[in-house]
């Protein structure tokens, strides 16, 4: 039997392989391609069949596995702007090569399957502690739509998957230690201890013995037989250092020691001890700065930002503040052991005019407080603090309140009057009328916030 009787004979079935699938014939010609393979790489059977494989896809494999006989397996190549990768084997007829034959996916598609399957892996661990009882931590950061926010979260999502040390920036209260639980609850040391330690609250002369532990009798009143400091006590889980700035110089140079060699010293020890620790680690300021200012180690800074997260602060995504409210109101009911109310029109407008320097905490005491005060299922303008609804009567149009120890950037002023103009008019014509923008402006702007999809104005 020839190789176009084989072809012929699996067509229907090969055809119905999800997987790519090119056949050549002993003079590297291209005898046969599947239905996928024109999906995949967007070459059809007519501009392929019949070309020399090299002509079809340059640097094909299919013509070293031809001419060594020997299958080839996980090779990357780029077709088109496509890459994808093959097992590629060679068909023997009567004992001699007849051909070759390479079946393939897409890298994006193995990819985004992966990424489907670590997400389904995740839901099944989070249920299992629901049911367990364990404890959990919500994913509040990253509600809703914000683009900053779903690129963090999708960094994120890829850092549980590693051991590489995570450094988070971010101002007070925009959710660091959140997001390091979000990254600890996802990885294979989930199970293993978390253990976060605020660096600036605890004096700099206790920091180190509190980091490392010490031995007996290294100090004064030092406990017999020594204590394990955190880093021992996070062995196989993960260690939180928050404001990591505020270190003190030759601390940093013993933390840069346990980033490149995984040990710790005990004070007052002789002997070296390996730890298992994952390093996440966080900051409110711009180390770069201190770096220049020769207040934190270039050396030290490099080692923690090897994936690098900036979370916004909650001005920068006011289109996600309704839906960060209901999650922050269903987790505070579920404290207060309340049932969960509802914001009037009227309360969540005054919340998208306040400013928030405290961010997504500061949301969370608002509504906690608003939440105490509400009477019959909603939290009414009137239940708010009175700090919230002055700066909202204070500042009607803009939705921002501009303080100059605070000030915020053009795109901040010009993302709240989009959104203040999103909920205000019915239309785009009245929105660029007001704006005194053109509909191309108007939808660029939309476009560039990430605030065009679910707008009313979508489709006026």
């Amino acid at each position: 039997m020839d190789l176009m009787d084989l072809v012929e004979r699996a067509r229907t079935i090969f055809d119905s392989i999800y997987n790519g699938m090119v056949i050549i014939d002993r003079n590297a010609r291209v005898v046969f391609v599947n239905k996928a393979n024109e999906r995949i790489t967007g070459i059809t059977a007519r501009q392929a069949v019949g070309r020399l494989v090299t002509d079809v896809v340059p640097g094909s494999a299919l013509l070293d596995v031809l001419r060594s006989g020997r299958e080839m397996t996980g090779i990357q190549t780029t077709v088109g702007d496509k890459t994808v990768v093959s097992n590629i084997m060679p068909i023997l007829g009567e004992g001699k090569i007849i051909g070759a034959i390479s079946v393939f996916q897409d890298l994006t598609e193995m990819v985004n399957l992966a990424g489907s399957l670590a997400e389904a892996v995740n839901t099944i661990e989070h249920l299992s502690r629901k049911l367990s009882g364990r404890q959990d931590y919500p994913d509040t950061p990253f509600v809703g739509k914000n683009p900053e926010m779903q690129k963090v979260y999708q960094l994120a999502v890829k850092s549980a998957g590693v051991d590489s040390t995570v450094l988070i920036s971010g101002e007070s209260g925009t959710g660091k230690e959140v997001l390091a639980r979000f990254i600890h609850s996802r990885s294979h040391r989930s199970a293993k201890p978390f253990i976060a330690v605020n660096s600036a609250a605890i004096p700099e002369h206790l920091l180190e013995s509190e980091l490392f532990g010490y031995d007996e009798g290294a100090f004064t009143g030092a406990r017999r037989g020594g204590r394990k400091g955190f880093f021992e006590l996070a062995d196989g889980g993960t260690i939180f250092l928050d404001e990591i700035a505020e270190t003190a110089p030759s601390l940093q140079a013993k933390l840069l020691r346990v980033l490149q060699d995984r040990e710790i010293i005990r004070v007052g020890g002789t002997q070296w001890k390996k730890v298992d620790v994952r390093i996440i680690a966080a900051t409110n300021r711009d180390l770069e700065k201190a770096i220049a200012e020769k207040s934190f180690r270039a050396d030290l800074f490099y080692r923690l930002s090897v994936i690098n997260l900036h979370l916004p602060p909650l001005r920068r995504r006011m289109e996600d503040l309704t839906a960060l409210a209901e999650v922050l109101l269903a987790c505070i009911a579920r404290r207060l052991n309340k049932s969960v109310p509802s914001l009037t029109g009227e309360a969540l407008e005054a919340l998208r005019h306040y400013h928030f320097p405290g961010n997504v905490r500061e949301l969370e005491n608002i509504l906690e407080q608003a939440m105490i005060m509400a009477e019959n299922g909603f939290i009414d303008v009137e239940d708010l603090p009175a700090f919230v609804t002055k700066k909202a009567a204070s500042q009607p149009g803009a939705g921002l309140c501009l303080r100059f120890d605070d000030f915020p950037s053009l795109d901040d002023v010009e993302r709240a009057v989009l959104s203040r103009a999103i909920d205000k008019y019915a239309t785009r014509q009245e929105a660029c009328s007001v704006l005194k923008i053109s509909r191309t402006t108007l939808y660029r702007k939309l476009r560039r916030y990430g605030m065009e999809q679910g707008s009313r104005f979508e489709k006026t």
